[in-house]
């Protein structure tokens, strides 16, 4: 088959956008299929085997911004449209499919298939943040989008990757025939076990940013090393200035983009996920999936979609962000019961593999038998 991902969010290797789109070309294309990916104009290819199609410059966390900045709601769904209508003519430029994928949907791009005339085949959009998370209007923008679609309902399979971020939607969808489904996470983590057999290196990585605590980051990393922990801080970003933001030691190692996270992952005897709460309440986390994957307990604030994939697979430890000493008193208890946790998370690491990785995900795309939406 004739397979297209496209995703204009992919602008760097940083973030989950790189990481699922990739991994979906690979696994497609070991599979026998014909795929092209389109990608943002700025993006530039760390693999000569993967050939990238520039399809357009816009950022699409910008755009939402720019939704978003209108005063009122009619002039937002205004912007709106035009952001759709500028996407639906990049659409135009997208050669037809057997299978269109768009692993990470924005509104106005929902809006734009609605319009657009091309034959993209049956189309898959997944969505990973709750509507009103760039938006205190987005349920408005996205119920504009859902109702334009109505029409194409039946080409159309839409979902998520975390039940919190489909139950934001419930009362948009609960009159609509459209549904949302769970599709499994496609994130593999590691094959290498661990060289870790007592809890001595905290993992802080991915794309750091300010909803992931950024600007904590120096103070944390101190603080960690004067408890005698040694401490692996990495940034896929590479317009970041982090490197030189922290005060290096014997005992800090800061690293840049690699090509596999979960590699860099069994590295470390815990990953700490010191992120904003409010932002990760649906979010869901590519560190988090990469860290449970490879069987590597997991530290992250309670009130997340982390802290419950820790209650879910026993994975981890919980802290209060609201207490400063919180991360650090688990810390502590972590590291004296350190092999029951790591017995534990490489047990999760097995029950994770037996529903989620990419390719579950792929043979979902594939099959044709698509179960029960999870917002029946």
């Amino acid at each position: 088959m004739i397979i297209n991902i496209i995703d204009p969010g992919m602008q760097t290797n940083a973030g989950h956008h790189a990481d699922i789109n990739l991994r979906l070309f690979k696994e497609l294309t070991g599979r026998g299929h014909k795929v092209r990916l389109y990608a943002n104009l700025h993006y530039r290819s760390n693999d000569s085997e993967i050939n990238t199609i520039g399809l357009t410059e816009g950022q699409p966390y910008e755009i939402a911004r720019s939704i978003s900045s209108a005063f009122q709601s009619n002039q937002q769904i205004a912007t709106l449209k035009k952001e759709a209508e500028l996407f639906a003519n990049s659409l135009d430029l997208v050669d037809c499919a057997d299978i269109t994928i768009f692993p990470t949907l924005f509104d106005y791009q929902l809006f734009a298939i609605g319009i657009s005339k091309c034959k993209f085949g049956r189309i898959f959009g997944c969505l990973h943040s709750p509507p009103n998370l760039f938006n205190t209007n987005g349920l408005k923008m996205w119920g504009a989008a859902f109702e334009l679609i109505g029409q194409k309902i039946d080409t159309i399979t839409l979902g998520v990757l975390e039940p919190e971020v489909a139950n934001a939607f419930d009362d948009l969808l609960g009159d609509k025939k459209i549904k949302l489904w769970h599709y499994p996470i496609p994130h593999d983590g590691s094959q290498i076990r661990s060289i870790e057999h007592g809890l001595h290196t905290v993992g802080i990585l991915g794309y750091q940013r300010p909803c992931k605590g950024i600007e904590l980051l120096p103070q944390l990393i101190s603080d960690l090393t004067q408890k005698g922990l040694k401490v692996i801080v990495q940034n896929s970003d590479p317009n970041s200035n982090l490197v030189n933001a922290i005060d290096k030691n014997q005992n800090v190692q800061v690293m840049g983009y690699v090509q596999n996270i979960g590699d860099l992952i069994t590295k470390c005897s815990v990953i700490l996920l010191n992120y904003d709460t409010e932002n990760y309440k649906a979010t869901g986390s590519g560190i988090a999936w990469e860290a449970l994957a490879s069987g590597v307990p997991i530290l992250a604030p309670a009130g997340t979609t982390m802290s419950k994939l820790i209650e879910e697979f026993s994975c981890g430890c919980i802290f209060d962000s609201n207490n400063t000493t919180s991360k650090y008193n688990e810390l502590q208890f972590m590291k004296e019961k350190y092999k029951e946790y790591k017995k534990l998370a490489q047990l999760a690491s097995i029950q994770y593999h037996l529903i989620h990785g990419t390719h579950r995900f792929v043979d979902f795309l594939l099959s044709n038998s698509f179960g029960s939406p999870i917002s029946d």
